[in-house]
């Protein structure tokens, strides 16, 4: 699988006269043989060389060119001519034969690539690294360069007089929802390719996105292959017998300790690494700043030995925590390398420090501090990793409280009178006519609209976001941010720990998420019930900026259809943000014990519903039928249960009985002329491919 490319050079962007920032995985190839001259970056795992490889079995095998791969490092000696001559003989002899040496020069120039992996690591400074370049691009018509993000950014920031200037500069992306969707049905597929059913292997891979995409949260580990197939394995020696159900801190933690026993020669070393970077986390949340010079390593080294009593070499300690990529070290500073490591490390302090009863309530403090401005990601993180280690009920406990403060004002949405104002603007929702396409491809089509809605998303910039706490008094802008942080902690805590909490705990944690959400709809709604006509006045205007309308009462009709679709986009988003926060198809007792305590009303069946059609094996049909007997007066409510079964049967098998009774009962029609269109086409392809030849 190829990764996207970000292309960096803006020379490049305008000589080139494209707007086309980003190279997508399908098209890298190509780019690569049309640039001729491409440098491309990243961080140590991001996998160069993964593609490095990939890129020169694609470019032999179906482009019909010719590629040598060199490693940087091996590339060595005063004379640059000749060290890069002997390199070349050298891989052309391994990767073809020996005899091919001399049949390579005499090739076109055009058809040699010449592919460089670990160019940083080349022993040759700026001059001799040009000097290198002059030669290759002499013997080759291709020449293609992997290097480390640190030598990306030298190259960017210096002078004339560096090497690349005339190179197309790209960096490997992160994997984004779509590559992640690929890469995840790739190996959940393998070994059954032909044994598991369609709607079998659809569920398999939504509870894996669904996991993946929990563990990577925002920024704590990167969205790379390698990362990613580390949780995959994580999660499936999990879910082996006499384990425990590989919960997220499990997975978390089996991600660290591979990455420090791979620099640990003894068991009890991990014991003591555990410690020793917890202490370095806890002083980084102390100093507030992430990077730590030799002074601040000092400082935490003194500290662990005097309260543990171990002699440890700080100097070879620091090298192993670099080599296993926990810290990274960059212009005689040390930081975390990532975020996830940073914020579990964190919660490890408090977690060892409050058992050993070592300044408890100081420590207890500082976490309900955390916990009241959880606005700030890293806090937001920190309290997970902290319940992860910990299942302290006394702090999910102030959690809960934490989150019923949010809108407490509002009482939790009805979908009943409380969208009586929207119901007034419309009648009974027309016909859903869904288009008739593969499965498959409308996954494709909303995992790439998704990451391109993501790419264009401004993050909310407040100035100190750790002291931002909950009031209200807050800007509602602030107010849905931290709902949704407090939304999310909550269910990853209930998530995390289907079968280790109590059950009253995990009802409180459940209801206190389905009532924080159904408030915060609740505050939204009420902002547009209370600036209804100032909003139907505002829209109708932009409408008639796009188009003429003689007929005012059109125009009103126009901009209501506007208002209902964004209320309506209201529900059916607060619904699916409780079903991601909660949903568990492990947790099915529970949700049933939220329906016995609440009584059963129509907004908790509503986030039932949702949370069975995402998370569960089967349809829920049972749960449909009672929804939409509950909700069959109600336009708002039967169009946002269209739409959420919509959703579900665009993303989704299911089966013709499934689809023709959710047709019928919520008048969801599939585009059969569509379908008629495209199989005529099809038809006469195959007719035409099967006619015999004419002579």
């Amino acid at each position: 699988m190829y990764p996207d490319l970000q292309r960096k050079s803006f020379q490049k962007l305008v000589k080139s006269n494209s707007s086309l920032t980003v190279i997508p995985g399908r098209d890298v190839a190509n780019f690569v043989i049309n640039s001729k001259r491409v440098l491309i970056s990243g961080p140590d795992d991001c996998g160069k060389t993964s593609l490095a490889h990939t890129l020169y079995q694609d470019l032999r095998q179906q482009h019909g060119l010719v590629p040598v791969l060199l490693n940087g490092a091996n590339v060595h000696g005063n004379n640059v001519e000749a060290a890069l001559q002997r390199e070349i003989k050298q891989a052309i002899s391994s990767q073809y034969s020996e005899v091919s040496v001399e049949l390579f020069e005499q090739l076109d120039g055009p058809r040699k690539v010449l592919i460089v992996d670990d160019w940083h690591k080349l022993k040759y400074n700026s001059k001799g690294q040009i000097a290198l370049l002059h030669k290759a691009e002499k013997a080759f018509g291709h020449v293609v360069c992997f290097a480390d993000d640190i030598f990306a950014v030298e190259i960017l920031t210096g002078g004339e007089a560096k090497p690349f200037r005339e190179y197309e500069l790209c960096e490997i992306r992160e994997f984004g929802h779509l590559l992640r969707n690929e890469l995840i049905r790739k190996w959940s597929v393998l070994g059954a390719e032909y044994s598991e059913p369609d709607d079998s292997l659809a569920h398999t891979v939504t509870v894996l996105e669904s996991t993946v995409n929990t563990l990577i949260g925002k920024n704590l580990l990167p969205a790379y292959p390698v990362i990613i197939l580390a949780i995959l394995q994580s999660y499936a020696a999990g879910r082996a017998p006499n384990s425990n159900a590989g919960s997220y801190g499990q997975m978390y933690e089996a991600l660290i300790t591979t990455a420090l026993a791979s620099v640990s020669k003894k068991a009890v070393d991990l014991g003591t690494k555990y410690t020793y970077i917890s202490h370095i986390a806890h002083y980084v949340l102390q100093v507030g700043r992430q990077e730590l010079g030799m002074d601040d390593l000092q400082r935490i080294h003194e500290r662990h030995r005097s309260q543990y009593q171990v002699n440890l070499d700080r100097d070879e300690l620091t090298d192993q925590l670099v080599v296993a990529q926990i810290l990274s070290r960059s212009n005689g500073t040390v930081r975390f390398k990532y975020k996830y490591a940073y914020c579990y490390f964190v919660a490890k302090y408090f977690q060892e420090n409050i058992a050993n009863r070592e300044g408890e309530g100081d420590l207890r403090n500082k976490l309900r501090e955390l916990a009241d401005h959880v606005y700030f990601e890293d806090y937001a993180n920190i309290i997970i990793f902290y319940v992860y280690l910990t299942k302290d009920r006394e702090f999910i406990e102030y959690l809960l409280a934490n989150a019923n403060r949010i809108y407490r004002s509002y009482e939790p949405c009805d979908l009943t009178s409380h969208v009586e104002f929207i119901n007034k603007l419309g009648s009974d929702p027309p016909d859903l006519i869904l288009p008739a396409s593969d499965i498959d491809k409308n996954r494709e089509d909303a995992l790439r609209q998704r990451d391109e809605v993501e790419a264009q998303l401004q993050p909310v910039e407040e100035e100190n976001p750790h002291t931002i706490k909950y009031d209200d008094s807050l800007c509602d802008l602030i107010k849905v941010h931290i709902a949704l942080k407090n939304l999310r902690i909550l269910g990853q805590i209930l998530r995390n720990f289907p079968g280790a909490l109590r059950a009253d705990l995990k009802l409180d944690l459940a209801l206190t998420t389905y009532q924080l959400g159904l408030r915060t709809l609740r505050a939204l709604l009420s902002i547009a019930e209370n600036n209804l006509d100032d909003l139907r006045v505002y829209i109708a205007r932009l409408i008639q900026e796009k188009r003429a309308f003689a007929d005012p009462r059109e125009l009103a009709g126009e901009a209501d259809k506007v208002l209902i679709s964004l209320t309506r986009n209201l529900g059916f988003g607060m619904m699916k943000r409780i079903s991601y926060s909660v949903g568990l198809e492990e947790l099915e007792e529970t949700y049933k014990s939220v329906l016995d305590r609440s009584g059963g009303p129509l907004p908790v069946k509503a986030i039932d519903y949702t949370i069975k059609l995402d998370h569960f094996a089967k349809f829920p049909k049972r749960e449909l039928d009672d929804l939409v007997a509950a909700a069959h007066k109600n336009p708002f409510a039967m169009r946002l249960i269209r739409d959420l079964t919509a959703d579900y049967l665009y993303l989704f098998p299911a089966n013709y009985k499934v689809r023709q009774y959710v047709g019928n009962l919520l008048g969801i029609k599939v585009n059969t002329a569509q379908t008629l269109s495209g199989n005529t086409k099809k038809l006469k392809l195959l007719k035409g491919a099967n006619s015999p030849a004419r002579t």
